[in-house]
């Protein structure tokens, strides 16, 4: 995919570019380029990462198959049917795990992919799979956020250089006086 990515795109900018540590990391990015966020995610960092992705693209068994084994775990989302939002505990349970492995997992924090420039308001979901892990660990796993900004110089073309900026590593734990105050 490397590769690939430096055939279609002039380069790609890493801003604040880090080792990460081997613990639990919730990766939470913005979301301007469907297909590519995700693997241009995966291509810079030096970790396996598990994705989550909307959950119709799982319907059709070969997929769920495929995808499963690609590390992408599905998450229900009012858009595909308030009938199966309670799938949602199953994916959560599985996030929990994954981050119990000091694994990373990767949330588009927006829930859409959409190529305006800006940022849309952020789903609950990162709150609720890093402080449900921590809430089943009492708080001793040491779950953090790891912010990432993609920006696309000019998202529907190629030959254009991508950025992409790296926060600092935000610890759950500092939020847990909060935890009162969620419902998680």
């Amino acid at each position: 995919m490397r590769i690939s990515i430096g055939l279609h795109y002039e380069g790609i900018i890493v801003e604040n570019n880090k080792k990460l540590p081997d613990a639990p990391i919730i990766i939470a990015s913005n979301h301007p380029n469907s297909f590519l966020d995700a693997i241009i995610i995966g291509s810079i960092l030096n970790r396996s990462i598990f994705f989550l992705a909307r959950s119709d693209v799982f319907k059709a068994k070969w997929a769920d198959y495929i995808l499963r084994k690609m590390n992408l775990i599905p998450i229900y989302r009012i858009e595909e049917g308030h009938n199966n939002l309670n799938k949602n505990d199953e994916t959560f349970s599985s996030c929990y795990e994954i981050l119990e492995k000091d694994k990373c997992i990767l949330i588009f924090a927006e829930g859409v992919s959409l190529v305006d420039r800006k940022i849309y308001p952020i789903k609950k979901g990162i709150a609720r799979i890093g402080l449900g892990a921590e809430s089943r660990n009492n708080f001793e796993l040491g779950v953090s956020i790891l912010p990432v900004g993609i920006n696309y110089e000019q998202a529907t073309k190629f030959n254009n250089r991508i950025i992409v900026s790296l926060g600092d590593l935000m610890p759950f734990i500092d939020y847990k006086e909060s935890l009162s105050l969620i419902h998680i």
